[in-house]
């Protein structure tokens, strides 16, 4: 399918990658905002309320201005 996010390195490295949830984030973070349907507007994204504003002080540079 296109315009269809992809994992790292398939299912078994996404799985030993989400074991350690830091480098999830800092992984998956930066690929699920320069998603074309995204393209860097965090709004499209459903996220908690009370960690918005870390990720985009986080990925500013990643962040369009809406």
């Amino acid at each position: 399918f296109e315009h269809v996010p992809e994992l790292p390195s398939g299912y078994f490295g996404s799985y030993l990658i989400a074991y350690v949830p830091w480098l999830w984030y800092k992984i998956m973070d930066p690929r699920l905002l320069k998603l074309n349907h995204i393209q860097g507007d965090i709004s499209k994204i459903n996220m908690l309320d009370s960690k918005r504003e870390k990720i985009e002080q986080k990925y500013s540079d990643l962040i369009a201005a809406v």
